[in-house]
């Protein structure tokens, strides 16, 4: 459920509060918003009022506004995919057209589930959601009154997904992240307290340790904050030190190459994007760094002047405006 940061036309836009500031070719700039930012994709942004606005040369303009508070958005194709705390995905479609009309664009529905979505992936021909309910949902992207499939592999509330080479990564309030084989539709998990990969199986990491199972009733933190994928390479940020993991490199004795990004270990990381070349990763002061799947030791890009930007990513008694 973390949004606050994306990566688009070589630049990095970072929300904070009333302010999107941009970075790009060592230079910052600011975009002064008409109310607090939630989420921000590409040049799109939502805010707090729902307003769902586009930022082009610096000039702000409103395109249509969300029908409930957003958790989360994508953009794919024209289209824009806006998932909300009531469990509905809407569809504003023609963005262009809409960034150039003088009238607004209304969000078009396109299906329902009974639970807060938490994450959304738009792909050719499905949208992928996950919930609060520890599911995972694969919708027919042009006919989304169609289900293709439910992939239930997690005991608690899921808060990230992400795609990594041919698996689906989801992770959240459990001690694991599930690694799904699109392929295969076999099912890995990359136990978090162990770092290693183990096959699905009775027993699954944490449940034989009581005493490490979460309870979302008393607001407990989630493991897993967000996952990102790039090529091969999923980068988890956690609550302690994030972690890159190899997926191409797992091998028939379930081995996997891992690797701790030390240099962060004294970081509270909030939030994140991948980029054509890895990762950036913003901590609680507002420092971004850069991680390279290649070269993980991360590499201070910037500090965004007086960052006081919130997240709440627990998904304990949410409340549906």
């Amino acid at each position: 459920m973390l949004s606050t940061v994306t990566y688009v036309n070589s630049s990095i836009a970072i929300l904070n509060e009333k302010t999107l500031n941009i970075h790009k070719d060592g230079v910052q700039a600011h975009i002064d918003l008409p109310s607090k930012g939630l989420l921000v994709c590409g040049c799109y942004v939502i805010t707090e009022t729902k307003d769902i606005l586009v930022i082009n040369d610096g000039v702000v303009k409103r395109i249509g506004k969300s029908h409930k508070t957003p958790t989360k958005m994508a953009i794919s194709g024209s289209s824009m995919y806006i998932a909300d705390r009531a469990g509905s995905v809407y569809e504003l479609e023609d963005l262009e057209k809409t960034c150039m009309s003088q009238m607004e664009g209304a969000p078009k529905h396109l299906f329902g589930s009974i639970s807060m979505i938490t994450d959304i992936i738009v792909s050719e021909d499905s949208i992928i959601t996950a919930d609060k309910d520890n599911k995972i949902r694969v919708t027919d992207r042009q006919y989304p009154h169609r289900i293709q499939s439910f992939i239930q592999v997690h005991s608690k509330p899921i808060l990230s997904i992400a795609t990594v080479g041919k698996y689906l990564a989801a992770g959240g309030y459990d001690w694991y992240v599930s690694l799904y084989n699109t392929d295969t539709k076999e099912v890995l998990i990359f136990d978090l307290m162990q770092n290693k990969i183990e096959r699905m199986g009775k027993t699954l990491p944490g449940v034989d340790n009581p005493e490490n199972i979460s309870n979302i009733n008393l607001d407990a933190e989630s493991k897993v904050r967000k996952l990102l994928g790039n090529g091969n390479t999923l980068l988890i940020l956690r609550n302690s030190t994030p972690i890159l993991v190899d997926i191409s490199k797992i091998n028939e004795n379930l081995e996997v190459t891992c690797i701790e990004i030390s240099g962060l270990s004294d970081k509270v990381i909030i939030d994140g994007i991948s980029m054509e070349d890895g990762f950036a990763v913003l901590d609680e002061q507002g420092f971004l760094f850069k991680i390279a799947p290649s070269a993980p030791a991360p590499t201070q890009i910037l500090q965004i002047p007086n960052y006081t930007h919130k997240i709440d990513i627990s998904i304990a008694n949410k409340y549906l405006d």
